[in-house]
Formats: C-alpha cells, structure tokens, sequence
C-alpha cells in the first residue's frame, strides 16, 4: 500500500470516527478513485512499461555497441543496424510489443499509454513494418494527453521518414516541430535527428549547427564522445583545424572506446598546426609511436593509410605510394580500409604519374568493397568505366600493331624473331615476380612477425593483391578483355586441339629444369600467336578496320574524358596517315583543329581547310564557319522537329503540294537546320512522285553529290538506281 493511499485512509477513518456522514461518501469515493489512478500508474510503470522499456534500451545499445564505422567518411549521426542485424532482435521487440499492449488493454487510465505507444512505433520502426510504425506515432499525435509525449512522438516519426528515405515527409514534420516549444529532452533529441537528416544530405554546415545544439542535454559517455568526434570531421572538412583540434580532444574527455579514442587522436594530428620541418617530424614520429603500440594492431593499414596522405600533401608522392602499398597488405579485416588506399593509389597513378593503365587497375579493386556512402562514389564508379574502356581501346590497339608486324614479315625471319621475343618476356615476367617479393619485404616497416603478415607480405601469390594487381595488368596488356571460353587465346576458334593440349601434352611427367620450362613456354605462346597473326588478306583487312575503329576511340576517350590532349592529338593524327578515309573523318580533322587551336598550333589552318573542302556540307564544316551554330540549332531545334513533323504527315497522305511549300518556307527560314538533309529528301522524294522522269533524275543525282555523308544517301542511291530501270 503506497504512502498516499495510507494518509487518505487515515483520513477516512477519523471521519467515521468524528460522525460525519455528510463527508463520509465523499471521502470514500474520493480514496476509492485515487487508488485506482496508483493501481493503473503504478502497475503499469513498474511491470510492462518497464520490462518493454529496458528492452528497447538493450537493443538500442547493442545496435550502437556493433555499428561499423566508416572513419574515412564523416560518419552518419544515428548509426543504423542493417536488416540482417534487425533480424535478430526479432524476438525481443515482439516482446516488448506485447508487454505495452497489456497496458493499452489493462491500464488505459495510467499515464504511460502514450510512453508505450511511442515504445510500440519504435519497434515496428526496427522490425522494418513502417506503415504500422508512421500510424502509430500519428495516432499518440492526434489522441495523446501530454503535449510532450505528442512532441517526443513526432521526433521518431521524423526519423522513420527519414530511415524510409521519405524526406518530404521527414521535412514536413520537421518544419512544424520547429514552431513547438520542447522540452530541453526533446529539444535535444531533435537537433540530433535534424543534424542526421542534413548529414544524409551532405549539407556540412547545417550537420554542425544543429549537433552542437544537442549537446548541452547529452550526458557525459561514448555516444557524447561520438557528437564531439563528427564535430571535429566536421571542422576538419571545412578546413578550420583549431576548432576541428578542439573537437578531437574533447572525445578522450567523455570516456571513448579505444577504436574511437584512436581515430580521435590520429585526426588531431592530421590538423595540427605545422610550422616548420621539425613539427613535420614530430607528426611523423606519432605516427611511428602509433604502428609500434601493439594496441594499433587492427588499425596499422589506416595508420600507413593516414601516414601516406600526410606524406601525399608534403609533396612526398613516392614515399606516400610506398605507405599506400603498406596499408594494403596489412589490411586483413578491414575491406573498407583497403579499398580507399587502393582509391589513392588510383587516383596518384591517374592524376600524378598520368599511368592509367595501372590506374585502371587499382580502381579495379577499388570497386570491389568500396561503400556506396563515400562521398565521391558515383566520380570513381564514372573514373573505373572510363578507364576500362580506355585499356580495352589501348590493348585492342597494342595487339593489332604487333599482330600486323608480324604478319607483314617472312616467315624465316618471324619464327627466330618471336622466340627471341618471348624468351625474353618471360624472363622479365620470372625477374618482375622476384623483384617483388624482394619489394615485399622490404615492406615489413618491423612488424611483428605473425600468419597474417608473412603470407601478405610474401606468402602465396593470389593472398597478395600487389603481385595480383601486376599479374592483371600484363595478362590485359597481351591478352585484353576476351570471353570466358573453350581456347580463349585464339582467334581463329576452328581449331580441334584439346584445352591446353599444346601446352599441357609437352609437359609430360618427367621433371623438368626451368630452362626446358621456359622454352615450352615460348613454344606455348608462339603457337597460340599464329593462330590469330592476320596472314590472310581478308585477316589483314579486318584487323585494319579494328585498328582503326580502336584509335578513333581512344583519342576520343584521350581527349574528351581523360583530358589529356596532347595524347588525343598524337593518336587522331595517327589516325589520319594511316586511315585518311575513315568512316569518321570529318569528326577527327574537326577534333585535330580544335585541339590545334587550344594548342596555338600553326597545324589549325590545314585541318580547317581540310574539313571545309571534304566535308564542305557536315555539321563540322558549319561549326567551324559558325561557332555558334549548335546553340542556334538547339534553340531552333523544337520548332524545326514540329514543322517535320506537320510536313511528314501531309507527304504520307499524298498533299504533295502543301508539303513541298512547308518545305521551301523551313528551309528559308532555317537554311543550316540539322534535319536539312531529311527536308531535301523528302523534297527528291516529292518530286520523283510527281515529275516526269527526265526532271527528277537530275534532283536525286544533285542530292547524292550534295550529302555524300547523309545516312540517306544510300536510300537516294537506290531511289536513283530504281528509277534508272524503269
């Protein structure tokens, strides 16, 4: 019996005992309601409440006790558990749903029904059931007795908006919290969730105003430690290091676990203020100090990670190549880690050493694990697909040269010639593998030896991604992108060998010195070299179209998405001496003169010339008479394809005469019209219909010599050849 309930007995006693039955009924009544009130209160707090309660919290805190962070990126406010970790909480939110379900259905009168409603939304918000949960904070909203459970219920509703990437929603509900008054409690829980919704938008600035509001309310702990750490991410993006370094020395303050404490401390060292040579020899001693601590096992590659960007930004591009390559191979565990030092190793071999090839590479296993929330994700999925058809183009190239070299040779003088060759590819192949693993070693930086570090740092081939990232490029380099298939090496597929019987029959079962191996493996190669040498002339021709084909896509992915003109220049040059008449001439002569112009180069007149007398009726030639004449075109564009179109219809139904007047009226009105061509045609067309044959055969004649690059001068041709015979 509570105490309240003891002093109103005492009450009602002394009443019946003073005979007054005037009060006698009321106060019977009056302790009778109020014990029902602490019964309902009572039972409801202590019982259901508190069980569901406490349930919630153990998920909530195991959600944010196992969260994965990615320290490369600034990390998300409110981490979120994926589904399969959600899973596993199946059992108890089910649980913690049926314990304030007894108190909606026993205790209705008690003051923790809206409590309990804002319990059950939050774990239908976790067991993914998110309509249920979006009804059940709009019903505490509209039906709730305390305006701060009704505030606290929007605030989750908020932030199920944001987890269903509703953000108008989220936005909506946001915007009329703003006009609320809060509570410091919820105030504080909604500058978080407001801070989470920009940080998902990348809006920086907002992320960092409305966090630092939430603090004042936030108890001293890990996920206060956490707030101070985004702080300081924050700061040091905008590149205000002082209060970045503020920030970052906060976090040891509200007891960190290590991983956080470690990163905190590794972070204040990137914005400390350097001064001279001597503070960039301390930095470099911390970093030391961090990879000997046998604490900073598990963080080693972000330490060689964070060293090599700090070495990166001294100048120090080799050295910081050297710590990249480190903290790949120490990167056992953490695949995130690995795939951004692979990202910065890409992107020093594509912007600094201009080495795209082996760019191209490490982009490759950049790919494989980086996270979708990087900042620049979509730039290096873009980058990767750039530079895969870049090394396609580049091999396709390389192979059809060396494939017409050979070809073009005697045959007495091409068999000694590939042996001395690939003799000596497979010697510098056999000295590349040693060299690295002397390199390899050489990476050890004094690691305490143990499994993992010896077999990444020299152990079996394919557990080392350095000898997989080289072995990948020489096989693109010979080889290039082929089909997985039966005889994969040849060109020329009609052929009935076994799989690999050249090579694998002539190694027999005796045991073999490695001279003996390596000539069979010249052998090998030689032998699947002349089954796709282009020897025959109808080969030749097709290899000369591929080349072709190959180099006019390489200078455009040179010079358009590489941005490197002087190569661009180079290989459409190439093109034009080799293949003066190929399919995209007037293209590459327009490219050459653009490129020539950019590079103040004497060579623009010719190339002008050039287009202007091949091509004096291609949309180049016009260009380059009128450098405005795409913007004209465009901004004419939509009236053009709408008076086509009218014209189109009237020739289907046979108003030639109609059809022709819109016809000469267009063409007045917009000589230069990208459809000019068409509205010519048609024009032929019309007249082929409608005029004796002696009048119209000298219309298609003209218009065939008029568009000899038309895709419609193949149809006039045979317009023209139809009316020849009849």
């Amino acid at each position: 019996m509570s105490r309240i309930f003891k002093m109103k007995y005492k009450i009602v006693k002394k009443t019946i005992i003073s005979q007054k039955p005037f009060l006698l009924l009321f106060f019977i009544s009056l302790t009778f309601l109020s014990s029902c009130d602490i019964y309902h209160n009572t039972t409801a707090r202590y019982n259901p409440y508190f069980l569901a309660k406490e349930e919630i919290k153990r998920i909530d805190k195991d959600i944010f006790d196992n969260r994965s962070e990615d320290y490369n990126n600034i990390l998300d406010v409110i981490p979120m558990a994926d589904t399969t970790q959600l899973k596993t909480y199946e059992e108890g939110l089910n649980k913690a749903i049926e314990e304030c379900a007894r108190i909606v259905s026993w205790h209705d009168e008690s003051n923790w029904v809206d409590k309990s409603y804002n319990l059950v939304g939050k774990a239908r918000r976790y067991l993914a059931e998110y309509e249920d949960a979006v009804k059940t904070f709009k019903y505490v909203n509209t039906k709730g007795n305390t305006e701060d459970e009704k505030h606290a219920a929007l605030i989750e509703l908020m932030l199920t908006y944001i987890v269903m990437e509703d953000l108008d929603n989220a936005r909506t509900v946001m915007n009329y919290l703003k006009r609320q008054s809060l509570t410091p409690e919820n105030e504080s829980k909604f500058f978080v969730v407001r801070a989470h919704y920009y940080r998902l938008g990348n809006n920086y600035k907002a992320t960092a105003q409305f966090l630092s509001q939430a603090l004042p309310e936030i108890k001293r702990g890990e996920i206060k430690a956490r707030y101070f750490f985004i702080l300081g991410q924050l700061f040091q993006r905008e590149n205000l290091n002082p209060e970045a370094l503020k920030y970052y020395r906060y976090v040891k303050k509200n007891n960190p676990n290590y991983e956080l404490l470690f990163y905190s401390q590794l972070y204040a060292a990137q914005v400390s203020e350097l001064n001279d040579q001597s503070d960039a020899k301390k930095i470099l001693r911390f970093f030391k100090k961090l990879l000997n601590d046998e604490k900073n096992t598990e963080f080693r590659d972000k330490i060689y990670y964070e060293r090599a960007l700090f070495k990166y930004n001294q100048g120090e591009i080799y050295e910081a190549v050297i710590d990249l390559t480190a903290s790949v191979l120490t990167s056992t565990e953490n695949q995130i880690q690995k795939s951004y030092s692979f990202l910065k190793l890409a992107e020093i071999y594509f912007e600094d050493l201009e080495d795209y090839e082996l760019s191209q590479v490490y982009y490759d296993s950049t790919v494989l694990n980086l996270p979708e929330t990087a900042e620049n994700y979509e730039e290096v999925i873009t980058r990767h697909a750039i530079l895969e058809e870049f090394i396609q183009q580049l091999t396709s190239v390389r192979l059809e040269d060396s494939l017409q070299k050979f070809a073009k040779m005697d045959s007495l003088s091409l068999e000694p010639y590939l042996d001395e060759v690939l003799t000596a590819d497979e010697k510098r192949k056999q000295k590349e593998q040693e060299e690295l693993k002397a390199e390899l070693a050489k990476l050890n930086y004094g690691l305490k030896d143990n499994s993992s570090s010896n077999q990444a740092l020299g152990g079996w081939y394919f557990s080392n991604d350095q000898s997989i990232t080289i072995g990948k490029r020489d096989f693109n380099k010979e080889w290039k992108n082929r089909p997985l298939e039966d005889d994969w090496r040849r060109r020329n597929k009609n052929t009935n060998p076994e799989p690999d019987s050249v090579y694998q029959a002539s190694l027999g079962t005796n045991p073999i010195d490695e001279e003996e191996l390596l000539k069979r493996r010249v052998e090998a190669r030689k032998n699947e070299l002349y089954d796709i040498i282009p020897f025959e002339d109808s080969a030749f021709a097709a290899s000369e179209q591929k080349l072709a084909g190959s180099l006019y896509h390489l200078g455009k992915i040179y010079n358009f998405q590489l941005k490197d003109t002087e190569s661009a220049d180079k290989t459409f040059r190439r093109l034009m001496r080799k293949f003066p008449d190929n399919p995209q001439a007037d293209e590459v002569l327009y490219t050459l003169y653009t490129i020539a112009r950019t590079l103040d180069d004497a060579d623009s007149t010719q190339f002008k010339n050039e287009v202007l007398n091949r091509f004096p009726n291609s949309t180049y030639a016009r260009l380059i008479e009128n450098p405005n004449y795409l913007a004209e075109s465009n901004s004419n564009k939509q009236e053009v394809d709408s008076s086509y179109a009218e014209i189109y219809e009237l020739f289907q139904n046979e108003e030639y005469a109609q059809a022709q007047a819109q016809i000469q009226a267009l063409n007045a009105k917009y000589p230069n019209s990208y459809l000019r061509d068409k509205l010519d045609y048609l024009d032929t067309v019309i007249a082929a219909a409608t005029l004796p044959k002696n009048q119209y055969l000298p219309r298609i004649e003209a218009f065939i010599q008029k568009y000899p690059d038309s895709p419609l001068k193949a149809r006039a041709e045979k317009l023209l050849e139809t009316a020849k015979d009849l």
